[in-house]
């Protein structure tokens, strides 16, 4: 599962560095797209850990999952209607990004939860490698 929803992670993010370069084809802002895909793991993957370990890890990720996709749908009725243009985009990244920094501990810590105790070593190194960056 984490593979699947990492691949559209991935691909919204290579378009959108694709689209910005149709929008605005300065390196500089081409290049804020990574820096807003990124930053938000680097400010948020800490506290969001934390986070994990106070609340119902069920509910934070039915909520944080719904948020996601509103602001993904968002992002796609804006680029397809033409209406996107470069702080838009820059926005969404960054807010897709936080996203997947304030979740990401959580779908670490529910996988002892999923699978039973003699594929738990297995599992969570499964997870661990679907949850990398495809570039390693």
């Amino acid at each position: 599962m984490t593979v699947v929803a990492n691949i559209g992670a991935w691909m919204y993010n290579a378009a959108s560095g694709w689209l910005m370069t149709s929008l605005d084809a300065s390196p500089l802002t081409v290049s804020l797209i990574q820096v807003a895909s990124s930053l938000p793991m680097f400010l948020f993957a800490l506290p969001a850990g934390a986070l994990a370990d106070i609340v119902d890890k069920r509910w934070f990720l039915i909520i944080a999952e719904i948020l996601l996709t509103i602001v993904a749908a968002a992002s796609a009725a804006l680029v397809r209607l033409n209406l996107i243009n470069p702080p838009l985009l820059l926005l969404f990244t960054f807010l897709l990004g936080v996203g997947a920094a304030l979740t990401a501990p959580t779908w670490q810590s529910i996988v002892p939860q999923l699978v039973p105790r003699k594929d738990l070593a297995t599992a969570v190194a499964a997870n661990g490698r679907a949850s990398s960056d495809p570039r390693a």
